[in-house]
């Protein structure tokens, strides 16, 4: 979902956003097509992660782990079907603003989790596997520019949310494993000791 910013929701501002009056002031206006809104939108998250990272620092001891990972998935997510969806430039950049929080709120736990679970011995085979997850997500995010010119707006939006709900699942059986008496480090080499012929 990540990726999609740079593919179909992009191309689906190009082409469906209207041209329109973003702001105005004594005369002066700022008129905004599609691929203009698509730069603010950028802008918006970028300035606001670089801002947010410095604040994250101050929510572990405040904010369970699983809530900050849950949450920002879910607030992530429902940004991103916001974006699939509307054409109002406003709302659109509250959705950046929404879904900036939620990824900068999540980040810290999902880096942590492989931390957890990885056995020191085989962590260049479990990051080479891991760093998979980048390549996989360009190739559905390249999939969605062709299924978008099939499926509508809404229709994108909902495969979005159902794309949230199956991270949250994951993440979930994620943190089972880490709880679990034979998880983190130990339970991940056995289960590679396992798996060795």
């Amino acid at each position: 979902m990540e990726m999609q910013i740079g593919y179909c929701i992009a191309v689906r501002l190009a082409r469906e956003f209207p041209r329109r009056t973003l702001l105005s002031a004594d005369g002066w206006r700022l008129d905004v097509d599609g691929v203009a809104v698509l730069g603010i939108l950028r802008a918006v998250n970028a300035a606001l992660a670089v801002v947010l990272v410095l604040a994250v620092k101050t929510l572990p001891a405040r904010v369970p782990e699983r809530l900050r990972l849950y949450g920002g998935i879910g607030v992530f997510t429902a940004g991103h079907m916001v974006w699939a969806l509307s054409d109002v430039g406003w709302v659109l950049i509250a959705a950046a603003v929404l879904l900036t929080f939620g990824d900068v709120a999540s980040v810290p736990v999902r880096q942590a989790l492989p931390a957890d679970l990885i056995d020191p011995g085989a962590r260049t085979e479990y990051m080479a596997a891991y760093a998979l997850n980048a390549r996989i997500g360009l190739l559905v995010a390249a999939l969605c520019v062709t299924l978008g010119a099939f499926v509508p707006a809404l229709g994108m939006s909902l495969l979005y949310g159902t794309a949230g709900a199956a991270a949250v699942l994951l993440y979930r059986s994620v943190f089972t494993v880490r709880a679990s008496p034979r998880g983190g480090r130990e339970g991940a080499r056995d289960d590679l000791t396992r798996q060795s012929p």
